[in-house]
Order: structure tokens, then C-alpha cells, then sequence
């Protein structure tokens, strides 16, 4: 110990005896190792859950996904095969039925409208769910005609009954069935990466479905032993063809299949996507660093090279030599992970603070629990191990016997000024130039991509439009989701909204955004009659209510829009069609009157289209319009309990918003009403799984590029100052000072061009053929060549200033005082 704590301080005498250089790396260091951590911390929170129970991560769901393979989502299958597989599966040794769902608790002080599962008897109990408070599920909680029972979050408990223990074996209302509220659930209970307010039992009857349209649902528990993923995934989809018959719609089969996977493992691929491109920008960062301390370390090792010698000459061997500088990189790396932590810290708190609310992409699926912990900080020990590994190499190489007899032969000026020496230094600039450049260009794209989607013209307004969302109480009518009786309480809502004063027009909508909806297969009338569902072309399809497309500003330039004569149930099926809908199916022939047959939730029905609307544009496919459906609100039999509610308000505020909410109550105190936001700001909040990729990739781009000047600067401005003397001969000679300042700027020059070319290279490479980045730009192509030509002069131009000064400085040196150092 002693003896460690003795080459330690004189590892930290020499770096203060360097402060400039020693701070220079720990900064350096700290900034690669802050954005690891950042990194790693995002990365852990997708792939590390913690759900309550010590079985959670031995359970396996049972789902459906889609046979198009560029879709890579997992659903809930059709519920009805619940029967046939529980009677036939055999891999499992158990399986419970599990369906996520929205849920009104009434009866109580304020209705809560929240997210919900529905579970069968043995889910809780395969994943090991304990109760915080009360009890957990009990048999007696799933038998029929008894009260199901429910389990409560502790937010839910909060926000419901101030956490009070009246609430537990109270009866409550939940979509106007009674439910008893059992227990407390743990903290850390998730399901499928999602936090939900309450967990319900249920035995998967019709009765207790409060007349929800259709019955779907995972299916979970554990494999038996001996039998893998694989061999479970295999015996379902074996299944499949004693299943076909039981779908509850046509064509289920042609779009679907049944697959197995780990509960809570995300199978997103373009999430996946994002991650690696997160991991790839850490590491990239993390060599442009580590290649700096490196240089910096050469240079040491350059004005220590006779202490090296000598140390050699008296009997030191190669692993004395490296113990010397690992003790001093070990020590910079050190500082560095801790101020680097420190970073990394900060840059979560930006993560959290302004890139919440995401709407899609791998920041929607981050867990709250968003921070530090040991294995974070155990893998950026291993990045800082990594970059201590790279920096030691090279004294490694400089501690061999034969440089050491260099070192001897030369004074301890330029010891080091080997071809050796020169050749490692510029090759490491080389490689960080190289990596510079192609951040530097990938930044760019993404930047530009970032840009244009923020400046995107989505072919209606914005501004002055608040949203939010009411949920009736449908359960309180026979027809349940469907009731045709909950038309007359929305138009008696959007009646009572229009007489708060500063409230211009409202509406409703399905569309949670204008440009958003869903897809689904048309037939025209010169569509061939044999052609089956999944071979007929697709268009977007939209739920509005009269006036919606009028409040967003989207122009009617054909026929008609929709009136309340068309909001009715006994109403003819009628649509308005947007111009790339014309332009695709009708080719220029009159749309007006014509039909086309498609299916919303239920049956395949007839539309006739009153009317052509200008296009809404989605960025995330390309500039381009698509064909697109809108219909009227009656005509979604299967859900007309809840809608989006858009209100346009010039003069939006905090007492307008009351009006609004008390007008809504005086229809019905049961309606749930979820809180109102600006429309421009819930858009750009949705997309920000995107922006923050644009914000880490300007981040590590803009470090990436301050280090590599840097490292330009130093290396020129070193270069330089070893050849002061031959620079005095060439000035005492008659050589102009223009002559010696364009030497080292060709110099660098001849650096800089092969190091860009090979990053612009690699990232062509990568861009085009490879199509790296498919899936992540968006209104830019990867072809652009401005972006290319933009990345490579600034990093030129930038490189020829960052040794300019050098250049300038010796080519203004006395010659007589560089010929007094001879």
C-alpha cells in the first residue's frame, strides 16, 4: 500500500507540475465520460425493469403481431381463441387471460378516468404481486356473480382518497359495474414498460364487460420447464390453422399471427434503432477523447523523454515505464469519471425536464425512474477502463528498447521527436478527424431533418387550438361504448363549451392529431371483385365531428362538409375525401356521388363521397400527401363514449379553462374531463423522442468537433514549435515569412483532406447503400450532396484556422534569437 500511495503522488506531483495539459484532459475526459452516462442511463432504463413480484422476469405473454415484417409491434389477440388455446396449449404451465383498458371509477368525491388491466385468476399470482396495503387477489375475487375485486396504485389511491384506509373493501363504481378495491399495489408494478392506475379481476365474460365492442387480451404465465421460447412460439403458430374460423372479423388471418414473448421486452425494432444509434454516438465520443488524452500524454512523455532514458539506463523495465503513466492517466480518467458523472447527470435532468411527453419512439417507453444507479455507473467505469486501455497502449509502445536508445541519443529537447513520435501523434489526429467528420456530417442531416419537421406545412392550423379529452359514462346505457345515446350529451356538451366567453368555435375528433389516424383497405367501384382484402390499396381514415375540419383550417375545395343532418345513426354513410385520394383512385373523374366501400370498426359498409378537402401532409413518411378518409363522427358505432376535444381560443387562459370545465359538468358530473394543452405544443412534444436524438447528436457533434480543433491546434502549434530553429535557418536564409507560414498550413492541409475524405467516405457508405439511417430521417434524403459538401469545408475550413495561428506565430519569429538556440 505504501508503495502505491508513493507512485501515486508522484503521479500527482507531475500533472500539477502541467496544469494546463492535466486540466485540459480531465475536462476533456469528463465531457466524453457525461454523455456516456447519459447514454448508459437511457439505455438501462429500456432494457432493465423492476415489476412487482420475483417471478415477473419467468413469464411469458402470448400475443399477436403483424405479418408485414416493417411493422414490429405486439397486440392483444383475438379473444375469441381464448378457450381453444387454454384447452390445447400445451408449453405452458398455466395461463391467464390480460387486457390493458381505460376505466371510469365513479362513485366517489371526483370520477377518475385512468388506464387499467383486466386479469384473470393467476396473473398477479404467476408474477408474484404482493399487496402494499390490504390484500392481493384472492379466488373469490374472479367467481362469478361475486363482486370482482380491484387493485389500486398508490397514485390512484392518492388522487381518489387522499391514501385513506376507507378506501379499502369499499365498493366502487368502475365503468358502472361494482367493483370491492382489495389492496394497494407495489410502486414498481408495471406491465409492458407501462404504469397503470388499477388492476381489476375478471373472469372474461360478456357481463362484465360493461359493453366494451370486442374482447381482446394477452394471454400470460409461465413455460414449463424444459420448453423454450422458441418451442413455445412454434407449437402456437402451429395453432393457427385450428384457430381459422373462430376470428370475430374477415380477413384477421391475412394480416395477424400469434406469437410468444418475454413479459416486458420490448421488441420495437425502430426503437432499437434509436438506442443503437445513442450507443454508437457514446463510443464515438468516447475515442475522439481518448485519442486527445492520448496526444496529450505524447507530448508528456516528449519533454520527460530523458528522465525515461535515464531511468532505462539505470535498470527500469517496460512495465516500470507503463506504471508511470498509468498511475497519471489512471489518475486523470479518474477526476474525469467524477466530474463526468456530475454531467451525465445534468444531461438526464434536460432528458426529463424539456423532452418529456413523447408520443412515440424510445423516450415514450422510459420508466419514471429515470436516473443513476450501480450498473449505470458500472458500465461508465468500464468506458473509462476502455479509454485508459487506449491511452496506455502508447507509452506501452514508447517503452520499448529500442526508442529508449533514441531517447539516449538525443537531448532531452526533442527526445521524443522520433518518426515514431510523429507518426502515432498524426495518426491519431488522422482518426479523430476522420470521426469528426463523419459526426460531424450524420449531425448535420439530423439537424436539417429536425428542421424541416419543425417548420413542417401540415396543411392546417395550429395556433390558438387547445386540446383535451371527455370520456361519458357509458356505461350507464345498454348499448354501452356504442350507445347511439351518447350523441345528444356531446352535441349538449360542445352547446354548453360555445356560450364560455372567449371561446371562439369547438369540436370533437378520434384523431388525437389532425395529420394522425389509422390505416385500412378501400374498394372503388372499378376494383376487381376477386381481389382479397389484404391485396386492395389502403387510405387513412379519420373520425370528425361537423365543424372539425373548419376550427383546424383545412378548406373544402369539392362539394360539401359535413352538417349535423349527417351526425345521426339513421344518417346515409357519407365521406369526405382528400385531394390524394382524388388524384390516386379518380384520376381526375368527379369524386362527388361516387362510392366506396371500406369498414370503420364493424361491418363493411358503402360511403358515398359528399366532399374533397385540401391534404394533411405526415412527415414521418415523406412530404407527400397519402389518401385519406374522413367520417362522421355517428359512424363509429363501436366507440362513441370518448372523443378528442378541440377548442379555439385566441385568448386562452386559466379562467377560460374553468368555464370549460364547468360547462362540461353541468351536461353530466360523471364525464371525465382530462386536462387541455395547446395544440402546437402537444405536437411538438410528441415528436420528441426524435428532437432529443437531434439534441445528442449536435451535442456530441459540437464536442466532437471543439476536440478535433483542439487537437489540430495542439498538433500544429507542437509541430511548429519543434521546428522553430529549422523555420530561424530558412527566415536568416532570406526565406519570406508568407513561405513559412504556407508550409505548415499545406501541412495540415495534407492532414486534413485524406482524414475528411475517409470520414465522408464511411458515411456515405453508411447513409446510402447501407441505409443505416432509414428509419430515423426524415424530409431529407441521404443523397443530399449540400450536407456532405457543408460537413467537409467547415471542418477544412476550420482545421486551416485552427492552425493559422501557429502558422502566423513562427513565421513571425526573430531569426537571430531561433539561431541562438542552435
Amino acid at each position: 500500500m505504501s508503495e502505491f500511495l508513493r507512485e501515486w503522488g508522484y503521479a500527482i506531483r507531475k500533472l500539477r507540475s502541467t496544469p494546463v495539459s492535466t486540466v485540459t484532459g480531465i475536462l476533456v475526459l469528463a465531457i466524453a465520460i457525461g454523455a456516456n452516462s447519459a447514454i448508459f442511463t437511457l439505455t438501462d432504463n429500456l432494457s432493465v425493469t423492476t415489476p412487482a413480484g420475483a417471478n415477473a422476469d419467468k413469464v411469458y405473454l402470448l400475443g399477436a403481431e403483424p405479418r408485414d415484417p416493417q411493422f414490429q409491434n405486439f397486440f392483444e389477440l383475438d379473444g375469441a381463441f381464448g378457450d381453444t388455446i387454454e384447452q390445447n396449449l400445451d408449453s405452458f404451465q398455466s395461463l391467464a387471460r390480460v387486457t390493458q383498458y381505460w376505466l371510469t371509477i365513479s362513485q366517489i368525491e371526483q370520477p377518475l378516468r385512468i388506464q387499467g388491466l383486466r386479469v384473470g385468476d393467476g396473473f398477479l399470482n404467476s408474477i408474484g404481486v404482493s399487496a402494499i396495503a390490504g390484500r392481493p387477489f384472492e379466488p373469490r375475487d374472479f367467481q362469478p356473480g361475486a363482486i370482482p375485486g380491484a387493485m389500486l396504485t398508490r397514485q390512484t389511491w392518492q388522487d381518489g382518497w387522499s391514501s385513506s384506509d376507507d378506501a379499502l373493501d369499499s365498493i366502487v363504481h368502475i365503468n358502472g359495474l361494482p367493483h370491492r378495491i382489495v389492496g394497494v399495489l407495489p410502486d414498481t408494478f408495471t406491465f409492458e414498460r407501462r404504469d397503470f392506475g388499477a388492476v381489476t379481476a375478471s373472469t372474461f365474460k360478456e357481463e362484465q364487460y360493461a359493453g366494451v365492442y370486442q374482447s381482446f387480451f394477452f394471454m400470460a404465465g409461465q413455460l414449463k420447464s424444459g420448453v423454450t421460447e422458441a418451442q413455445a412460439r412454434a407449437e402456437i403458430k402451429g395453432m393457427e390453422t385450428q384457430l381459422k374460423g373462430l376470428e370475430s372479423y374477415p380477413s384477421y388471418w391475412d394480416q395477424t399471427t400469434l406469437d410468444v414473448k418475454k413479459l416486458n421486452k420490448s421488441d420495437n425494432g425502430f426503437v432499437e434503432d434509436q438506442v443503437q444509434i445513442l450507443l454508437a454516438v457514446g463510443l464515438v465520443i468516447l475515442f475522439i477523447a481518448a485519442f486527445n488524452v492520448t496526444n496529450l500524454t505524447l507530448v508528456r512523455l516528449n519533454r520527460r523523454g530523458g528522465e525515461y532514458a535515464t531511468r532505462a539506463a539505470l535498470g527500469a523495465s517496460r512495465w516500470d515505464l507503463l506504471r508511470i503513466s498509468i498511475f497519471e492517466n489512471g489518475t486523470l480518467v479518474a477526476l474525469g469519471y467524477l466530474l463526468g458523472i456530475a454531467f451525465g447527470y445534468g444531461l438526464i435532468q434536460i432528458v426529463v425536464t424539456r423532452f418529456s411527453g413523447a408520443a412515440w419512439g424510445f423516450l415514450e417507453m422510459l420508466n419514471d425512474d429515470l436516473g443513476l444507479n450501480w450498473r449505470v455507473l458500472a458500465w461508465t467505469g468500464l468506458a473509462c477502463f476502455l479509454a485508459l486501455i487506449i491511452i496506455s497502449l502508447t507509452t506501452l509502445v514508447f517503452s520499448n528498447r529500442n526508442l529508449i536508445t533514441v531517447f539516449i541519443k538525443q537531448d532531452t529537447r526533442s527526445s521524443t521527436g522520433s518518426a515514431s513520435f510523429n507518426y502515432i501523434t498524426n495518426g491519431l489526429l488522422f482518426l479523430k478527424i476522420a470521426f469528426t467528420c463523419g459526426l460531424l456530417i450524420v449531425g448535420a442531416f439530423f439537424y436539417v431533418s429536425m428542421d424541416n419537421v419543425k417548420n413542417f406545412a401540415y396543411g392546417y392550423e395550429l395556433e390558438d387550438i387547445q386540446r383535451g379529452n371527455v370520456n361519458l359514462p357509458f356505461y350507464r346505457f345498454d348499448g354501452g361504448e356504442g350507445s347511439t345515446e351518447l350523441m345528444p350529451m356531446l352535441e349538449s356538451i360542445l352547446q354548453e363549451i360555445r356560450q364560455v366567453p372567449g371561446v371562439q368555435d369547438v369540436s370533437f375528433s378520434k384523431l388525437q392529431f389532425p395529420h394522425w389516424g389509422f390505416r385500412w383497405w378501400v374498394r372503388l367501384a372499378d376494383t376487381p371483385k376477386d381481389l382479397e382484402e389484404q391485396d386492395l390499396p389502403e387510405s387513412w381514415k379519420g373520425i370528425v365531428y361537423p365543424g372539425f375540419l373548419e376550427l383546424i383550417g383545412m378548406q373544402i375545395v369539392q362539394g360539401e362538409t359535413f352538417t349535423d343532418l349527417h351526425n345521426t345513426a339513421e344518417a346515409e354513410k357519407v365521406t369526405i375525401i382528400n385531394q390524394a385520394f382524388v388524384e390516386t383512385h379518380f384520376k381526375g373523374a368527379n369524386p362527388l356521388g361516387q362510392f366506396v366501400e371500406t369498414r370503420l370498426m364493424g361491418e363493411a359498409d358503402h360511403f358515398r363521397v359528399i366532399g374533397v378537402v385540401n391534404n394533411a401532409h405526415r412527415w414521418w413518411r415523406d412530404d407527400e400527401a397519402e389518401p385519406t378518409m374522413y367520417f362522421v363522427n355517428s359512424a363509429d358505432a363501436a366507440a362513441r363514449f370518448w372523443s378528442w376535444l378541440y377548442i379555439k381560443a385566441p385568448r386562452w387562459d386559466g379562467t377560460i379553462a374553468q368555464g370549460v370545465r364547468e360547462a362540461i359538468q353541468r351536461v353530466d358530473k360523471e364525464i371525465v374531463i382530462a386536462n387541455f394543452a395547446p395544440l402546437r405544443r402537444l405536437l411538438d412534444q410528441s415528436q420528441n423522442s426524435f428532437r432529443f436524438i437531434v439534441f445528442i447528436q449536435t451535442l456530441v457533434s459540437t464536442i466532437g468537433f471543439v476536440l478535433s480543433c483542439v487537437g489540430i491546434y495542439s498538433a500544429v502549434s507542437y509541430s511548429a514549435a519543434q521546428k522553430r530553429r529549422d523555420m530561424g535557418i530558412r527566415l536568416a536564409l532570406g526565406a519570406h515569412p508568407n513561405s513559412i507560414r504556407n508550409r505548415i498550413l499545406y501541412r495540415s492541409l495534407f492532414l486534413l483532406t485524406p482524414a475528411i475524405l475517409l470520414g465522408l467516405g464511411a458515411v456515405l457508405f453508411a447513409l446510402v447503400p447501407m441505409n443505416s439511417l432509414e428509419d430515423q430521417l426524415y424530409l431529407v434524403e441521404p443523397t443530399d450532396w449540400r450536407i456532405y459538401v457543408f460537413g467537409c469545408l467547415t471542418l477544412l475550413a476550420v482545421g486551416i484556422l485552427a492552425s493559422l495561428q501557429p502558422a502566423l506565430k513562427t513565421a513571425r519569429i526573430d531569426p537571430n534569437q531561433a539561431l541562438q538556440e542552435l
